[in-house]
C-alpha cells in the first residue's frame, strides 16, 4: 500500500531504493577481480605482520580466506551482516568447523548451513 516497513532504518530504505533503480536502469555492478593465490599470500603476510592485529585474528583471518578460497564461497555466505545480526540458526559457529587435530590439523571439514544455491 505504500507503507514504509518500520522495521528498515531511513538509511536501508535509501540503500533499497538505488539499488532498485540500478536494476530497473539497467546500471552495471562494478566488476570485481578474482582472488588468487598470490593475493591470498600477500594478505596472509599482511596480517602475520601487522602490528594492529593479534595473532589469534590474523590467524583467524587466514583461516576464514582459505575456507571462503578453497570452499568457493562468496563473503555473504561467511560473513555476519551487521553486529546485531548474528543468527546460530543460519551463520557459521564454532561447532560447524571441525578438525582432525586441534595443534596441528590435517584437515578441516566446515558444514555450511545455507548458501546462495539453497539451504
Amino acid at each position: 500500500m505504500g507503507l514504509a516497513d518500520p522495521r528498515i532504518s531511513k538509511m536501508q530504505q535509501l540503500e533499497y531504493t538505488v539499488k532498485g533503480f540500478r536494476k530497473l536502469s539497467g546500471g552495471k555492478a562494478r566488476p570485481r577481480l578474482p582472488i588468487t593465490p598470490v593475493i591470498l599470500e600477500k594478505l596472509r603476510k599482511y596480517w602475520a605482520s601487522s602490528s594492529k592485529l593479534e595473532r589469534h585474528d590474523s590467524t583467524m583471518l587466514w583461516a576464514a580466506s582459505c575456507m571462503c578460497f578453497f570452499g568457493f564461497l562468496r563473503t555473504g555466505e561467511v560473513v555476519i551482516p551487521s553486529d546485531t545480526g548474528y543468527d546460530p540458526a543460519v551463520h557459521l559457529t564454532y561447532g560447524d568447523v571441525k578438525v582432525d587435530e586441534v595443534q596441528k590439523p590435517s584437515y578441516s571439514a566446515t558444514l555450511l548451513i545455507s548458501t546462495r544455491w539453497g539451504t
